[in-house]
């Protein structure tokens, strides 16, 4: 079938101009398409004033009243201002979620340094380790406030909650520790969930690409060393070795875990 130009008149602003134009049914229309032309499951978007369908996208940019109405995605028209596209609200909402939940698990984590760090528990393996993971937490908040921000939307910080203060032992940690991790990626798997809802592609990538395997192998390890540290605490001096074990394959070598004082902004070793 050959596709002809035809002449039509826009029903939002009244102005001419040249598409090519058909309904549902392959059929083109011959003037201004009437609103039973088009079925109701295949407009473009619940906001499409027009009642006609589009047969090539790029014939959007040849009438301007069809530029904020025809997505690929759920969003919210009214927001898609600044730097903002096509960010639905409830993914907004939820990444501000993910965001407290990471801090959430980076404030149990510094607890847990804290506590084992005390001059009455003295395990330097465990405080490095679990400070260790209080930096990864804060990194990962860090990386969804940013995307949050170059996604156009608003970062809300909420109030912390409170985490223990005494964790009595090396298991008892690694226990809070293990269903930390799993909670945030069930957080995560929350975000992916709302993401695929709205056809939020990029941020379906950025999730599966990266959180989804990190957090994986988070959970591997934190049961692996759950597991292991119920069987060797369990000789007197199996809480010594786990600490020291943990401290040379776990700890890194820049922590700052025994650091009392602020870093000078000119020394090279902090740059």
């Amino acid at each position: 079938m050959a596709f002809f130009s035809r002449k039509l008149i826009c029903t939002v602003c009244r102005k001419k101009y040249y598409t090519n134009l058909r309904n549902s049914h392959g059929e083109y229309f011959k003037g201004i398409p009437k609103k039973g032309d088009l079925c109701k499951n295949q407009i473009l978007n619940e906001s499409l004033k027009l009642s006609w369908n589009i047969r090539n996208p790029f014939e959007i940019y040849k009438n301007p009243c069809l530029i904020n109405n025809y997505t690929t995605c759920s969003s919210d028209t009214n927001q898609d201002k600044g730097g903002r596209h096509k960010y639905h609200q409830d993914i907004e909402i939820a990444v501000n979620q993910q965001i407290l939940t990471e801090f959430n698990a980076s404030y149990s984590y510094l607890s847990m340094s804290a506590f084992f760090g005390r001059t009455d528990v003295a395990l330097p393996g465990c405080q490095g380790f679990f400070y260790d993971m209080y930096m990864e937490e804060i990194e990962h908040a860090i990386v969804f406030m940013n995307y949050q921000l170059m996604r156009g939307g608003h970062v809300i910080l909420y109030t912390i909650e409170a985490p223990e203060k005494d964790w009595c032992n090396i298991e008892r940690a690694f226990e809070v520790g293990l269903q930390t991790e799993k909670n945030v990626k069930d957080k995560i798997t929350c975000l992916l969930l709302e993401a695929e809802k709205h056809c939020d592609h990029q941020l379906v990538d950025f999730l599966t690409s990266q959180y989804l395997k990190e957090q994986n192998e988070c959970i591997q390890k934190m049961g692996r060393l759950l597991t292991r540290a119920k069987k060797m605490i369990k000789d007197p001096n199996g809480e010594f070795l786990f600490d020291r074990q943990l401290f040379s394959n776990y700890v890194k070598d820049k922590n700052l875990m025994f650091s009392t004082h602020l870093p000078d902004v000119e020394d090279k070793t902090y740059k």
